[in-house]
């Protein structure tokens, strides 16, 4: 029933890369990025409204001139792509947020450096050299400490700070 993939060039599908994490990821590493928050009630939703999302292939049409690219805060890139925070990359591959930086400046797409990244943002900063970079910020109880990460941000160049609040407590 299901296709065989064993790289990562094979995927067309979610199903298909969520069985391709099976066969090459710890169960500590597929936990933490399978599982939501709390009752995990958003996350069964998230995937119920994926499964209804039908894609219409338009054949037969001219596509000599087709512009996908996207302007945001200033920035022109060539896909609507911005790749999202995600925290504690290493859990993943070695090069965790340096080697998802390395493909964002490949393709020329945008990544947002989560706040619980697994490698230092001075670090992926200096990795970016010039690629525009947003930081994704939790608002922390010390004010203090959140307004010394926004002082980083400036430091090393990241382009947008998105606040994250989503986890309120």
């Amino acid at each position: 029933k299901h296709r065989l993939v064993n790289s990562i060039d094979e995927v067309v599908n979610l199903d298909e890369i969520r069985r391709l994490a099976f066969s090459k990821m710890n169960m500590n590493a597929l936990s933490y990025y399978m599982s939501g928050s709390g009752d995990e009630e958003s996350l069964s939703r998230n995937y119920a409204i994926f499964k209804k999302i039908l894609l219409y292939p338009r054949i037969l049409r001219n596509v000599n001139h087709i512009d996908t690219s996207l302007t945001i805060l200033g920035e022109k890139f060539p896909l609507p792509i911005i790749l999202a925070p995600t925290a504690m990359q290493k859990l993943c591959h070695p090069e965790g947020e340096i080697g998802v930086l390395k493909a964002a400046k490949s393709r020329n797409v945008l990544m947002c450096l989560s706040s619980i990244s697994s490698t230092p943002m001075m670090e992926v900063a200096k990795e970016a050299k010039g690629h525009p970079m947003w930081f994704q910020l939790y608002v922390k109880n010390d004010r203090k400490m959140t307004q010394k990460l926004v002082k980083y941000c400036e430091k090393y160049g990241f382009k947008a700070i998105c606040v994250t609040v989503d986890a309120p407590v």
